[in-house]
């Protein structure tokens, strides 16, 4: 596998190959910024496989081999099968954050926008607590308005088409579960003008 390079507040970056398109590339996740999808194809970096875990193809940086890891796996393989190298702590961290990433995104598209149920934004009154969850600039930033939080997840009122990787900001940006329920677009712009005083038409 390709060395690492070490950068500040645990920024790292990991060569591997992509499962759709076979293209090689170098993949990153540290802090907001994640490069964990091609640049070629714009497939995930890994790929999920018959049992339902994600696998990741690495490549050797002593051998140059590549090779699947099991990032989903309780305790995944860290060494290459050709010459018995074993992967930096970085590179081990990254694919458990790449497993991260998956997961989240899974349970995502298991629960789309919408699966909270019928949201009436018009007639829903929200708490200054709830609202306080999703400060002004992250609601207007994202398009979003909390609407719900239980069990450590966060409901947010989102319009659809919902844009990629909003989400998965959220959650990050957060510190918590967040899942969506899909609202009308002309509901939530209203919304964000009660709530968090947006500007918009009326």
């Amino acid at each position: 596998m390709a060395q690492s390079r070490r950068h500040p507040r645990g920024h790292g970056t990991i060569n591997v190959i992509c499962p759709r398109c076979s293209f090689y590339y170098t993949a990153e996740i540290s802090g907001r910024r994640q490069q964990a999808d091609c640049p070629q194809c714009g497939a995930f970096v890994g790929e999920v496989d018959p049992e339902g875990g994600l696998v990741v193809k690495c490549v050797c940086r002593r051998c140059g081999l590549g090779y699947p890891v099991d990032v989903s796996a309780p305790a995944p393989a860290f060494t290459c099968p050709g010459c018995g190298s074993a992967m930096k702590l970085g590179e081990r961290a990254l694919l458990r954050k790449f497993g991260e990433v998956w997961r989240l995104r899974r349970s995502q598209k298991e629960e789309p926008a919408g699966e909270g149920g019928r949201i009436d934004l018009d007639e829903m009154e929200i708490g200054a607590d709830l609202l306080a969850r999703v400060p002004r600039s992250l609601a207007l930033a994202y398009a979003c308005v909390p609407v719900r939080f239980e069990n450590d997840v966060l409901t947010v009122a989102v319009k659809e088409p919902l844009q990629e990787g909003t989400l998965e900001d959220l959650a990050f940006l957060l510190g918590c579960k967040v899942q969506g329920a899909a609202v009308p677009a002309a509901a939530l712009d209203r919304a964000l003008r009660r709530f968090y005083g947006a500007e918009g038409p009326a």
